[in-house]
């Protein structure tokens, strides 16, 4: 018997609305309905209460528990959360100080699981936009909280594919997150058989290819286990669901189109839909500051505080990191460069001294030389340079190097907090590098600088205006969050 459990959160009483997830659930439960492989799938949809998803997977589990389950698929679609050693399913009515109860540990999923007993287990989890309001950035890889949960509960036999590492937020637009696309989009390359290998190699290439998030995967099996059979008729449904594609791959499904004229319709693609002039990708900058200015702001942050924006020329806080992911991401030719200084440093080393001739004629020989005996050394304090990593520096014309918003408060009872945006760019791509923070007192009319510990990045294609707003929408709501929240803590509202 094989089983499958689907669950969407799209609406969140304390956290912004993730709309594709509506779509991402239908779209696989259509699939999963379409291969004729499970006998019974537990759907959860319309954005359920913790209280009322447990209740519903616990039934699940029941109904089978003493049956034979050959495998078993999660799939989940909504916000996630990591805190401390685990990682947290997040429903509707989730607030951090009851974690507990308004979310679902992975461990105590894996619990549920293991009471089913199956010879496979499979969990595809698309976080959507986790990374700056759940997920905490600069940490450790999750990894290992999954495969230690999964061992702990004898899982013995899993792959698990989630959409985004814990340092990088999952992206997707009003109609599908592009993770689950990416999954849906494997099973209409060839019909026939495919394995869960099969679609994570797609996933990876069609991720990294399109510059989205690296997802993540773990496995802990044969890599021959199936997925599916693929018909025709299932790759027409996957199709008819994502209409638009790219030129590229029309042309190797038909052999007979002109070759030549379909490379030019393919160049004035990529021309028109990805990359920028400079009047275009200069505007698209300047949208992120114009739209984080004091009247684009909920009246929840602007009866409390004051908001200041000031664009930052120099001595950007904790840019060392950014140099180092444009070190790592040299393959694209972004308008920025990391910044190295020289430094000087001393080692101590072992120096050998040389032997003192046995008078003051010098064509005397040292007996040493002919008997063979130990060279002496000293231990010495040696200088040498290196290269340390500085900062990073602009190669182009730019709206702002970087810019912060100053949230200044109207009342002695709440802190100040401070969000910092660097746009990193290129002809094709946008990295937005962002980090708020609260900034403690030093004395009475003096706080602290932004340090910017934890960046949150959001990757997208310059030219795309919608998605930068769609971003800067994001972000006042994710602030907005992750202030009120902050605020209700320290007051114990």
């Amino acid at each position: 018997m094989n089983l499958a459990i689907i669950i969407g959160v799209s609406q969140y009483d304390n956290g912004n609305t993730l709309i594709a997830c509506d779509n991402d659930i239908k779209i696989m439960k259509n699939i999963s309905d379409k291969l004729n492989k499970f006998d019974d799938i537990c759907y959860i949809s319309n954005s359920p209460k913790a209280y009322e998803a447990k209740q519903l997977i616990t039934e699940f589990v029941n109904k089978h528990q003493d049956q034979v389950i050959e495998e078993f698929v999660f799939y989940f679609s909504g916000h996630g959360a990591r805190y401390n050693d685990d990682f947290f399913y997040i429903f509707k009515d989730f607030i951090e100080e009851k974690k507990e109860t308004t979310g679902l540990r992975n461990t105590e999923l894996d619990g549920l699981i293991k009471n089913l007993s199956p010879k496979l287990t499979v969990k595809i989890v698309d976080a959507c936009f986790s990374g700056t309001t759940y997920i905490k950035s600069n940490q450790d890889n999750i990894e290992p909280i999954f495969k230690k949960s999964a061992d702990k509960n004898k899982l013995n036999n899993l792959y698990f594919f989630y959409s985004s590492s814990s340092e990088e937020e999952s992206l997707a637009n009003k109609d599908y997150s592009f993770f689950s696309k990416s999954f849906f989009k494997s099973l209409t390359q060839n019909t026939g058989k495919i394995r869960y290998r099969d679609i994570m190699a797609y996933v990876a290439d069609d991720m990294s290819l399109n510059s989205y998030p690296e997802p993540m995967f773990i496995v802990q099996a044969n890599n021959t286990e199936i997925f599916g059979e693929i018909n025709k008729e299932l790759i027409e449904y996957i199709d008819s669901e994502f209409p638009i594609l790219p030129m590229i791959t029309n042309e190797l499904k038909d052999n007979n189109v002109e070759k030549s004229k379909d490379l030019l319709s393919f160049i004035q693609q990529k021309s028109e839909k990805e990359y920028c002039t400079q009047n275009e990708g200069t505007a698209n900058i300047q949208l992120i500051e114009e739209l984080l200015q004091s009247d684009t702001w909920e009246t929840d942050i602007t009866d409390i505080f004051e908001i200041v924006i000031q664009e930052l020329e120099y001595n950007i806080p904790n840019s060392t990191v950014i140099a180092k992911w444009l070190n790592k991401n040299s393959d694209e030719k972004y308008f920025i460069k990391p910044v190295y200084d020289s430094e000087t440093y001393y080692v101590e080393e072992y120096i050998e001294v040389p032997e003192k001739p046995n008078s003051l004629n010098p064509f005397d020989i040292p007996y040493s030389a002919f008997l063979g005996s130990a060279k002496d050394y000293k231990l010495e304090k040696i200088e040498k340079t290196r290269n340390v990593l500085k900062g990073i520096s602009f190669t182009a014309e730019t709206p702002f190097k970087a810019i912060q918003a100053k949230f200044k408060p109207k009342f002695n009872s709440v802190e100040n907090y401070i969000l910092t945006i660097v746009p990193i760019f290129s002809r094709k791509h946008l990295v937005i590098f962002n980090s708020i923070e609260v900034l403690e007192y030093n004395s009475w009319d003096s706080i602290s600088q932004a340090k910017c510990i934890e960046w949150n990045k959001v990757e997208l294609f310059l030219k795309d205006k919608d998605k930068i707003i769609t971003f800067c929408e994001n972000k006042r709501l994710d602030v907005t969050t992750y202030i009120i929240e902050d605020i209700k803590s320290k007051l114990s509202f």
